[in-house]
């Protein structure tokens, strides 16, 4: 399967159309109704008069956030507050699973509890995110099968601030150098809505300036083989998929294991 060949050569690959609209209309419902409820909190608490609702998707937090003072890297990242019903269902599409299952070659699969939404601010200066792996999710020492799906919420141009990945470097555990220094050899890769790019927990990648003027919405699902599944995994995560019998993912219980965190 050439799209295999090419996640384990590389340590990522864009799949263009992957992502169904059902899917697609979940992720955006979800984010759109945190941005709701975050702009009433910053209404509730002074700082903001209005709430900017005449404006779409990508203008209005855009416009919120000409008023409040913006986070580092103009980045609003996103994790427990998503925690919901929303959240799992689409954690639990077939459709994604299904990607995940063809990368790593396995259909005993967890759903990662490292998940992630971003509302990419627009930069007033081209400042990018630097160079980076995902670690932070997963023990220094893993050796697991594990893949990240990033998912855009709208079609991605570089100006829109897309991913830029370092070709096979997810084979090694070496420094990571700027390109401009000639150590990696990487591609920059605008999104349409419906793609997803799928990368290993160990690929390097960045996200460049978005000077587009609105907001770049994008959200990170993972999943892991289950068999070499993380600690985090096992504390936050959840079985999506098993080669032999019927997984049964509980709600109830991975909601109750997020409110105790």
């Amino acid at each position: 399967m050439r799209e295999r060949e090419a996640f384990a050569r590389d340590g990522f690959v864009r799949l263009r159309g992957a992502i169904p609209a059902d899917a697609l209309h979940l992720a955006r419902a979800m984010l759109a109704g945190w941005a709701e409820r975050h702009i009433a909190e910053q209404q509730a608490q002074g700082r903001l008069v209005h709430a900017y609702r005449h404006l779409g998707f990508r203008s209005r937090l855009a416009r919120v956030y000409a008023v409040l003072e913006r986070p580092r890297y103009n980045i609003i990242s996103l994790s427990r507050e998503l925690v919901g019903p929303e959240l799992f269902r689409l954690l639990n599409h077939p459709d994604l699973i299904d990607i995940a299952e063809r990368l790593l070659g396995t259909a005993d699969l967890a759903a990662h509890g490292g998940f992630l939404a971003r509302a990419r601010l627009p930069d007033a200066v081209p400042t990018g995110v630097p160079w980076h792996r995902d670690g932070t999710y997963f023990p220094r020492s893993a050796r697991g099968r594990a893949v990240t799906l990033w998912i855009p919420l709208h079609d991605i141009t570089t100006r829109d601030g897309c991913l830029e990945l370092a070709y096979g470097r997810h084979l090694g555990r070496g420094k990571i150098v700027d390109p401009g220094g000639g150590s990696l050899r990487s591609v920059r890769l605008p999104a349409r809505r419906g793609d997803v790019i799928c990368f290993t927990q160990r690929t390097p990648h960045r996200s460049l300036a978005n000077l587009s003027g609105q907001v770049r919405w994008s959200i990170d699902l993972r999943y892991e083989a289950t068999a070499t599944a993380s600690p985090y995994t096992r504390r936050f995560g959840f079985e999506v998929r098993r080669s032999q019998g019927t997984a049964a993912p509980d709600y109830a219980a991975w909601a109750r294991r997020w409110s105790n965190r």
